[in-house]
């Protein structure tokens, strides 16, 4: 999942204190809030907000303990969770760890059952076509008031390059046809194309150095 819509810029990823993990969910609730898919799962536009930040502080959590997560600055400009290649598919025991069980109990049952079902079928779809080991761009998010700044690029850049130099694919999921071209100038391809499940919101995985 990724909102980028940025282009360049010259400043160096930091990593993300634990400490600052509620700012950053909610700088990640104001970026996706209009996200098809958090309007999906989140109907209601009056609570979205708050239910999105209280379940981005569960991604976070598990960027933190099975990946690494980049900020811009201590502002927080903008943020990425890369998952290592062990943990990109995720397990019940690492998800319970990172508190991801309660999302049921912060967002309520549908948002579960969407959620998974959302889930299940982006499994299956990378288990077919990138079943080689990977790092994931689980999340990148650029807060509303600074897009279109470079934020973005400066936070794909320094990992890809990294990546590359580990000889180490790199895979993500998008649901936005904007960030489709986005990706395709960091040399992504498209992996596979479908809809989430009781829906005609489009989802591409995207993979990179395979």
């Amino acid at each position: 999942m990724s909102e980028g819509k940025t282009m360049s810029s010259g400043t160096h990823p930091i990593s993300l204190p634990a400490a600052d993990i509620p700012k950053a969910s909610e700088m990640f609730a104001r970026t996706f809030h209009n996200y098809s898919m958090m309007t999906y799962l989140l109907p209601d536009s009056a609570t979205r907000h708050s239910l999105l930040a209280r379940s981005f502080q569960c991604l976070l959590w598990y960027g933190i303990c099975y990946g690494e997560v980049r900020a811009t600055s201590a502002d927080l400009e903008g943020v990425a969770i890369w998952l290592r290649p062990e943990a990109a598919h995720g397990s019940l025991v690492k998800m319970l760890r990172a508190c991801l069980f309660r999302l049921p109990l912060i967002a309520g049952p549908r948002f579960f059952v969407r959620f998974l079902s959302y889930h299940q079928r982006l499994d299956r779809l990378r288990r077919e076509h990138t079943p080689f080991p990977h790092w994931y761009l689980q999340l990148l998010g650029v807060d509303p008031r600074h897009q279109g700044k470079g934020y973005g690029s400066s936070l794909v850049n320094p990992m890809l390059a990294r990546l590359d130099s580990e000889q180490m694919p790199c895979c993500l999921d998008t649901m936005n046809v904007d960030n489709v071209a986005f990706y395709e100038r960091f040399g992504f391809r498209i992996a596979a194309k479908s809809l989430v499940p009781k829906t005609q919101l489009d989802l591409w995985l995207m993979a990179r150095g395979d």
